[in-house]
């Protein structure tokens, strides 16, 4: 897999950067003072041992004057890092990766800098607990807890004045909605309510327990059976008309000789959609053309927010095998395991929803 990944970066011509001089530079004023300094040293910021030096390596490209300067000091390559700023050049470079051309020399452009969306994305799947291969492949998406209901200290004081007490935040909060239905408080506290309830599967109850997601690293294409969920509130990564998924992760998944064959004809798309994407350039097509032209493998990220009522009946229509796609199950569960930890009278284990039947959320 890495012959195929130097094959891939040997496609987009990164050896014709070889012998080059290898500089940051954060702005134009620092790029003149760098280059106006013989005696500096250059950092190198490759481990590569093919390009070593005598590339131009800019950070924050900022303006179209920079193109100026590059011209005055007689510089005809870069290797150029991007970030969301505005720029007139950019829109003229095409921002993402690939040859393109301009001004009749070639330049490449890589977004795969500190300041680049992908490394973003990078940073999310890392912090979600998910796992990449190579800067490029999700071999695991990540998925953790990011918000979650909680109640307030005066609703402690208001449900110890009623005896609701001595039961977890989650438990005082559904008995309190019980009761709260026939003014049936009691004059002692009761331990047994919530269990009485929950068998009898009066979960609407706990309706007000919402728990936010953070799942990272998952495929567009997949996200579409998430978004189908209606009772879920979801904040995502827009995936067209945006410069953030100009360079994009793809998840794989399967045995490692199913993932090395997703990854060798991804790579290979990858060359196709390079190759499209300078002709784009040179029709001056938008951004948004451009990344539909991608694949459902592309990665995404996405927050996913329900009450733990919801959560319940998502576990029992999503978690068994039949019907439903691999990463929906493999997100379920992570979610489900999470909950159990802090709901476990509402929450069951991941072996009861990976048994169960549509027809179960009929009790709830």
């Amino acid at each position: 897999m890495d012959a195929l990944i130097e094959t891939y970066n040997n496609i987009l011509n990164l050896r014709d950067f070889k012998n080059l001089n290898i500089m940051t530079i954060f702005n134009n004023t620092k790029f003149e003072q760098i280059l106006n300094n013989k005696s500096l040293k250059f950092q190198q910021f490759t481990s590569d041992p093919e390009i070593t030096s005598n590339t131009c390596l800019l950070c924050n490209f900022t303006t179209s004057n920079t193109i100026n300067i590059l011209n005055k000091y007689n510089i005809k390559k870069w290797i150029t890092i991007v970030n969301n700023t505005e720029l007139n050049i950019m829109e003229q470079l095409q921002n993402g990766n690939g040859i393109i051309e301009y001004q009749n020399v070639n330049y490449t452009i890589m977004s795969c800098g500190f300041l680049s969306f992908k490394k973003k994305m990078i940073d999310l799947i890392n912090k979600s607990n998910g796992i990449i291969e190579s800067n490029m492949f999700v071999v695991e998406p990540g998925c953790i807890i990011i918000n979650k209901t909680e109640l307030q200290e005066n609703a402690n004081e208001l449900f110890n004045d009623f005896n609701i007490n001595n039961k977890p935040s989650y438990e005082l909060s559904g008995e309190f909605n019980a009761r709260l239905c026939y003014l049936s408080f009691s004059n002692k506290s009761t331990k047994n309510i919530n269990d009485t309830l929950i068998n009898l599967g009066h979960l609407s109850i706990y309706g007000d327990i919402y728990v936010t997601f953070l799942i990272a690293g998952i495929s567009d294409e997949v996200l579409k059976e998430f978004t189908a969920h209606t009772e879920a509130k979801i904040n995502r990564l827009t995936s067209s008309k945006t410069t953030a998924m100009n360079d994009t992760l793809y998840r794989v998944f399967g045995t490692h000789e199913e993932m090395n064959l997703q990854k060798k004809y991804i790579l290979e798309f990858m060359v196709l959609r390079n190759s499209y994407l300078k002709d784009c350039n040179e029709l001056n097509q938008n951004k948004e053309i451009q990344n539909m032209f991608n694949i459902g493998m592309k990665s995404t990220a996405f927050t996913f927010c329900m009450s733990v009522k919801d959560y319940h009946k998502l576990f029992i229509g999503r978690m068994p095998e039949n019907g439903n796609e691999y990463d929906i199950r493999l997100m379920c569960k992570k979610m489900c395991i999470m909950l159990h930890e802090l709901y476990p009278k509402i929450i069951k284990e991941p072996n009861y929803y990976e048994n169960a039947h549509n027809s179960d959320k009929l009790y709830i």
